[in-house]
């Protein structure tokens, strides 16, 4: 049964052309922005009150397109 836990806001990112990431090609991506910023503490899983990063929507998706063409282990 999974918790139901405090991971702030899921934004689904449209990216302005598709990428090909491990073989598979990409047009959207998934961010949860805070979990980023904040990261989750690892006894409670749940947000950490002070911000360690001050990225944006923007910055995940040209960190994204950075990804192009690669092959990437899990």
């Amino acid at each position: 049964m999974a918790k139901n836990l405090n991971r702030g806001s899921v934004n689904t990112v449209r990216l302005k052309s598709a990428i090909v990431f491990n073989g598979h090609r990409i047009i959207r991506a998934v961010i949860e922005l805070d979990h980023i910023n904040y990261g989750l503490n690892p006894k409670t899983k749940q947000l950490n009150t002070t911000k360690r990063s001050n990225f944006s929507n923007k910055d995940m998706e040209k960190f994204i397109m950075m990804l192009d063409g690669e092959d990437l282990a899990p």
